[in-house]
C-alpha cells in the first residue's frame, strides 16, 4: 500500500475498503470466482437482482457482477475525477497475487444498474417493471434529505451541519477539495436532474470535528436546563468565553492535532453564561470548518444556506447564533441557517432514486 497509495489517501486509512481487501488476503489468499461488495451492492445484486443459483453449473457460471457507486466506491481507490479504477491500484493488486475482477462495477450514483429479479417481484408484489439503481453513502443520503427537503434538488453551495454528539459538515461545491489528513474529502456528487454527460461536476466536500452536543452530557446539562437557559440567551453578542469543547484531548478537523486538548475555562458562577460559552465554542469551530474548506478550495468558498440536523438543531437560539457568526465570517448578510425538515437517510436515498428520472 505505502508504495502504491498516493500520499494521504483516503484508501490508507486502516478501515478503509481497500485495507480491508488486503488484509482478506493476507489471511486467506482470495481466488479468482471471489468478489468484493459493499453491504448496499451486496443486498442489491444478491437479494433484489439475482434469481436463484443454477444446480451444477458451477462456481464460475453463478459468478455475480456487482455494482458499486462513486460514494461507496471512494474508500476503495476508485478515481472519482477520471472515473475509473487507477493504474496504481491495479498494478497493486497485481503485484500481491489478487485478480482485478474482484472489484465492482461502479456507476453514477442514481444511475439505473437493472431489474428487480423475478423471485423478489412474484414474493413481494413489487411492480414487475421496477428498477434498482446506483446507491451512495448513509451521510451522503442525510445530506440529501436536509438540503432536497424544501422541495427543489441541492445547488452549490448549500450545505449541512450534523449537530449530534460531534459536528459534521458537508457543501457542494463546484470544485474537488481534499485533505485527508484532516479528514477533508470529496464525493463526486450527481448533479441531479441532468445527464452525466452534461460536463457538469458537483463535489460534495467536508469534514467532522470532534466537538459537538456530547460536550452538553458531560458537563450535566439536562434537556429541561438546556430549553430554560437558551430561551432568553441573547445570541446577538458574543460571550467573552473562549472555548474549544472537546469532551477529550484529540481534534482531527478542522484543526488537526492528536494533542489538542479541551479548553473550558474560566467557568462562571452562571450556568446560562457557560452554556452560551459552549454553543459559541461550537459554532466558531463550525465557522472555522467553513472556512478551512474554502482555503482548500471549494466553490463557493462559502456556503449560503445551511440546513441543520441532529440535536441541535431543536435550539432557534443556537441557530441563531450560528447565523449571526457566519454571516459575519464573510460579511454576507444573506447567508440562511435552519433547521433541516428531514434528515433521514432512507428519505435521501429516495430522492436519489426519484431524481433519476426527473427530466
Amino acid at each position: 500500500m505505502d508504495t502504491h497509495a498516493p500520499e494521504n489517501h483516503a484508501t490508507r486509512a486502516s478501515t478503509s475498503a481497500l485495507s480491508k481487501l488486503l488484509h482478506y488476503h493476507t489471511c486467506q489468499p482470495l481466488n479468482s470466482n471471489e468478489v468484493l461488495a459493499h453491504q448496499s451492492e451486496y443486498v442489491a445484486t444478491s437479494i433484489f437482482m439475482s434469481n436463484p443459483k443454477k444446480c451444477g453449473a458451477g462456481a464460475a457460471a453463478n459468478k455475480r457482477i456487482y455494482t458499486s457507486d462513486w460514494h461507496n466506491a471512494l474508500k476503495l481507490g476508485y478515481d472519482v475525477r477520471m472515473l475509473k479504477y487507477p493504474e496504481w491500484l491495479l498494478a497493486l493488486l497485481e503485484e500481491i497475487g489478487i485478480d482485478a475482477g474482484v472489484l465492482p462495477n461502479v456507476v453514477e450514483p442514481g444511475k439505473v444498474i437493472g431489474q428487480i429479479s423475478s423471485s423478489i417481484v412474484e414474493q413481494y408484489g413489487i411492480c414487475k417493471d421496477a428498477v434498482l439503481v446506483g446507491g451512495t453513502t448513509d451521510s451522503n443520503a442525510a445530506f440529501l434529505a436536509a438540503a432536497a427537503a424544501g422541495g427543489s434538488l441541492p445547488k452549490y453551495g448549500i450545505a449541512v451541519t450534523s449537530l449530534g454528539s460531534t459536528l459534521a459538515m458537508k457543501m457542494l461545491s463546484r470544485t474537488f477539495v481534499e485533505d485527508s489528513k484532516r479528514g477533508v474529502y470529496s464525493h463526486r456528487f450527481p448533479v441531479l436532474g441532468q445527464s452525466s454527460s452534461s460536463g457538469e461536476e458537483a463535489w460534495l466536500v467536508g469534514g467532522a470535528s470532534n466537538v459537538g452536543c456530547a460536550i452538553l452530557r458531560q458537563e450535566s446539562f439536562s434537556d429541561e436546563e438546556l430549553v430554560e437557559l437558551s430561551k432568553d440567551m441573547d445570541v446577538s453578542t458574543n460571550s467573552p468565553l473562549d472555548y474549544y469543547p472537546l469532551t477529550k484531548i484529540g481534534e482531527r478537523f478542522p484543526i488537526a492535532d492528536g494533542t489538542k486538548r479541551p479548553m473550558l475555562e474560566p467557568k462562571p458562577e452562571s450556568r446560562a453564561e457557560y452554556l452560551k460559552g459552549i454553543l459559541q465554542g461550537i459554532s466558531n469551530v463550525e465557522r472555522m470548518g467553513f472556512e478551512i474548506l474554502g482555503e482548500l478550495g471549494a466553490s463557493p468558498s462559502f456556503p449560503g444556506e445551511v440546513w441543520t440536523a441532529g440535536g441541535g438543531a431543536r435550539n432557534d437560539a443556537w441557530l441563531k447564533m450560528r447565523e449571526r457568526l457566519l454571516r459575519e465570517s464573510c460579511s454576507n448578510n444573506e447567508i440562511k441557517v435552519r433547521r433541516a425538515e428531514n434528515a433521514e437517510a432512507s428519505f435521501g436515498a429516495g430522492i436519489l432514486a426519484a431524481s433519476t428520472f426527473i427530466e
